[in-house]
């Protein structure tokens, strides 16, 4: 059964605002970030700010290309307020390793395929 063209036209819109939508709830929970902070010999800072209808934010990170080892820093501190900016500090590192990390917000993660790195 054929459709006539402007049914699939519609449709393709129709698709295409979806996506857009979808992009833009889960980029619209962050504000601005992530940054990469200070990072020291054991420890590194990861900074952002998040919407106020985010409720709980996490840092996933790996020594790089050791994915199987994964560590979850969660954000202990108040959210849901006006302003969220928070950092994130990623702990017992070592010394002169690369390292690869994920945010995640709501347990989703942000931008599943953008992937973050530093080196200790």
């Amino acid at each position: 059964m054929f459709r006539p063209l402007h049914q699939i036209k519609l449709m393709k819109n129709i698709f295409l605002l979806l996506a857009i939508a979808l992009v833009q709830h889960v980029s619209a929970q962050i504000v601005s970030g992530p940054m990469l902070g200070y990072v020291e010999h054991r420890e590194a800072a990861i900074w952002l700010e998040v919407d106020t209808k985010v409720e709980k934010v996490e840092v996933e990170f790996w020594a790089k290309n050791n994915a199987s080892n994964k560590v979850i820093v969660q954000y202990q501190g108040h959210l849901k307020k006006k302003y969220n900016p928070i950092t994130i500090v990623l702990p017992e590192l070592l010394m002169n390793t690369s390292y690869q990390y994920k945010i995640v917000i709501d347990g989703k993660t942000v931008s599943p395929q953008k992937t973050y790195e530093f080196k200790t």
